[in-house]
């Protein structure tokens, strides 16, 4: 009764046909155009420790944690003592979320040697670079300041969908987790504050950015819960 009290609503013409006349004679009128899919270039630079495959142990706390820090918040903290696996998780980290990202960079400020945030933007720069995201770094190169070095950065990318990762920021700190450098405390509180993109850092200590101000979105890794100790036997 329902369906027959709309089908009355409607007008009395509501059956009739419509005639689509081509513009030229035998036009195909429904003919489809096909759409080039564009090739927007990429860059995925991981830490390369986390291997599809291979015996992992999954870390299920640490990695809720971490993606839920991520949904709320432009940046995320992982730290724990040497060997724990950080660097490995934040691997793990790009491999699961790695579709909500246009762009991925992991450095690894240890190994990489990097001293100041200009090198680290002229770092990730060149990554770009490589993966012919952008065209050309000298503008970039040339630029004055950290800050101004990074808003040209990300101009030069031209979207703020892409994760930073920061291995090993401990270089940075001291004994008590505090950042020695102004300048690098200035980058991160840049970062916090301004950049629309995500970053994660991974330390041995809790990040301190003077005495009485720590980061906010810090997850500790640690042992081994009885869950993922039961995931480590199931792989032995």
């Amino acid at each position: 009764k329902v369906l027959n009290d709309v089908r009355l609503s409607l007008q009395r013409e509501w059956w009739k046909p419509v005639v689509f006349i081509g513009a030229k004679p035998l036009e195909k009128v429904f003919e489809v155009q096909k759409i080039e899919k564009r090739n927007i270039p990429t860059c995925f630079k991981t830490l390369g420790l986390y291997r599809k495959g291979e015996p992992y142990v999954y870390r299920f706390e640490p990695v809720r944690k971490l993606t839920q820090a991520l949904e709320i918040s432009n940046y995320a903290v992982l730290h724990g003592i040497g060997g724990a696996g950080k660097s490995t998780i934040a691997d793990y980290i790009v491999e699961f979320l790695k579709e909500r990202f246009n762009h991925v960079v992991a450095i690894d400020l240890k190994e990489e040697g990097i001293k100041k945030p200009e090198e680290l933007i002229d770092r990730v720069a060149e990554e770009f670079l490589n993966f012919a995201v952008i065209n050309d770094v000298l503008p970039i190169l040339n630029e004055k300041g950290a800050i101004r070095k990074w808003q040209k950065l990300n101009e030069a990318v031209q979207t703020n969908q892409w994760l930073l990762i920061l291995d090993n920021y401990e270089v940075f700190q001291d004994e008590n987790g505090i950042i020695q450098d102004k300048d690098w405390v200035r980058f991160i509180n840049e970062l916090i504050t301004n950049w629309k993109g995500k970053f994660l850092i991974t330390t041995r200590l809790k990040v301190f950015l003077n005495e009485r101000s720590s980061l906010e979105n810090t997850i500790e890794i640690g042992t081994f819960s009885e869950t993922e100790f039961l995931f480590l036997l199931m792989q032995i």
